[in-house]
């Protein structure tokens, strides 16, 4: 089995990278790193039907990619410890009124 964690899968550019690595790919496990398990299924719903038509597996793992070690307990980090791929496509951006100034600074 070929496993895969993901960090941004349900932005704009992950969700499409997903869908590409379910449908295309060898890989038949999925760790996806969301911050809201409900929102993710509903955001994910159709590639999640796609992988499941194809036998390869999703797992939702709550955790936020401006902490130490995404804070995840370490058991999950023992079960990331043992996927072949990664990809990071998380971002934290804000583009509030505070940070303008710095993000659109040329």
């Amino acid at each position: 089995m070929i496993s895969a964690f993901l960090t941004g899968s349900t932005g704009f550019v992950g969700s499409s990278i997903l869908k590409a690595l379910v449908t295309q790919t060898e890989i038949d496990k999925f760790y996806l790193l969301i911050r809201d398990k409900e929102k993710a299924k509903n955001k994910l719903g159709d590639i999640i039907k796609e992988a499941d038509d194809l036998n390869k597996e999703i797992y939702f793992i709550e955790g936020d990619i401006s902490v130490e070690n995404f804070g995840l307990l370490q058991d999950q980090i023992s079960i990331l410890s043992e996927v072949e791929e990664v990809y990071h496509l998380a971002a934290k951006i804000s583009l509030s009124k505070n940070n303008q100034d710095i993000i659109f600074k040329t």
